[in-house]
């Protein structure tokens, strides 16, 4: 699908609908719906050991290979790459991760997407920073990075950016406070809860060891997720 003339956020959401169409038409769910930067390279490290937990293949096709494989732990939510450094020689898991890679679980997604709506003129940073929020308050340590890889993407288009902790909280209030049910994620809104690399599993051997370190989701308490989904999912045209 081509969308011209869309924001990361806006692009994001629309292509969202379309996984839905076409969810629709073929009459059977996907595994994940996955979004990324069209900019996006990725780099395997990590030797022998990565060879033989990532199978055959160039780096793109390890990555799906992870994805697809039974390692991911039964408790993600979202399965990650790490942005530069050295790489994860591990099994982890974080509520917060760099979002230019993200492949949904699509029995979760449901939780957590759409993407937040912004106001004109907000940075694009916002949507991310906001969704941090949700991920913290009902999806902690959920996010699971693919082990012994790294990505970058180096397009560095130009778009509105920058933190403005102002702009995250009206975002999260108007998107995702819930007054029916007393629903306010964040309501107390703290700088920690707007960066990557927050509520850290630890490193890990396996995927099953991973999943003991990452708490089941609260789908309960976090129910006005699922209705802001609804909501969403009821606007859409499938004609």
């Amino acid at each position: 699908a081509y969308i011209p003339g869309t924001t990361w956020t806006s692009g994001r959401n629309l292509l969202a609908e379309e996984a839905l169409r076409r969810e629709k038409k073929r009459e059977k769910k996907y595994d994940y719906w996955l979004f990324m930067d069209d900019d996006v390279n990725v780099v395997c490290v990590g030797g022998q050991p990565m060879e033989d937990l990532l199978e055959p293949g160039n780096c793109w096709q390890k990555v799906f290979n992870f994805i697809s494989s039974d390692h991911v732990p039964e408790n993600a939510s979202v399965v990650g790459i790490p942005y530069g450094g050295k790489g994860e020689y591990g099994f982890s898991g974080f509520s917060t991760t760099d979002a230019f890679f993200a492949a949904f679980k699509r029995d979760r997604l449901d939780h957590i997407l759409p993407y937040p709506t912004l106001d004109e003129g907000f940075s694009e940073w916002v949507s991310q920073a906001s969704l941090f929020c949700i991920m913290r308050t009902c999806h902690t340590s959920s996010v699971v990075l693919v082990p012994y890889v790294i990505g970058r993407n180096g397009a560095h288009r130009e778009y509105t950016r920058g933190l403005n902790m102002g702009q995250i909280y009206k975002t999260i209030v108007d998107n995702y406070h819930d007054e029916e049910t007393g629903f306010y994620p964040c309501k107390e809104l703290t700088v920690d809860d707007v960066f990557q690399g927050r509520d850290f599993t630890g490193l890990h051997e396996s995927g099953e060891e991973l999943n003991k370190s990452i708490p089941p989701p609260k789908l309960d308490t976090c129910s006005p997720m699922k209705k802001r989904y609804d909501d969403w999912e009821s606007q859409i045209s499938f004609d």
